[in-house]
């Protein structure tokens, strides 16, 4: 810790570890007398903030592990078996129904040009993150777009309204009132 500065401060200097909350609500500790408590109030808020990422994390992993095995069946049908059942629509000489056609045009997209199919989402699931820390204005477009989705963007207005909210009881709680 650097001589003269105080403990808000010092947090300031490591905006990857704590975040914008922590050293603003420790600088009103530190002016209210009430650091003590504010250091308290912010362990309790992490932890129950972990606590809920955890069950958020334990509800989730159920559908996406159903999601994961759903699209590997089907790229597997798409790849494999379809392809099967061409030659076998061929022998008999008949024209197919419009949606098997498509179907089957899908499995011989798919079959043709899996390695590109396979990478393109590998390399979006990789990339897109390092887009979005670098550009603000992407941000702001996912978020826009993810708050348009209904029952996404109740979850996450009320996220944020949670959020507020412990804002404001954490600094009453450390002393720093608003003005009626």
């Amino acid at each position: 810790m650097a001589e003269g500065e105080s403990f808000s401060d010092v947090l300031r200097h490591y905006p990857q570890v704590f975040p914008t909350l922590y050293p603003t609500l420790v600088a009103v500790g530190e002016m209210t007398g009430k650091l003590d408590v504010c250091c308290q109030q912010l362990a309790t808020q992490q932890e129950q903030q972990l606590q809920l990422q955890k069950k958020v994390k334990q509800a989730l992993r159920y559908p996406g592990f159903v999601l994961g095995v759903s699209v590997t069946v089907s790229i597997i049908m798409l790849i494999w078996v379809l392809p099967e059942f061409t030659s076998l629509y061929e022998a008999f000489e008949t024209p197919l129904p419009p949606l098997t056609q498509r179907v089957l045009a899908l499995a011989d997209v798919v079959a043709h040009h899996a390695l590109l199919l396979l990478t393109l989402p590998v390399s979006i699931v990789l990339g897109y993150p390092v887009c979005r820390a670098r550009s603000i204005a992407l941000r702001r477009q996912e978020e826009r777009f993810l708050l348009k989705i209904p029952l996404l963007g109740t979850l996450m207005r009320g996220e944020t309204l949670s959020y507020l909210f412990t804002l404001l009881a954490l600094t009453q709680r450390a002393g720093l009132t608003l003005p009626a």
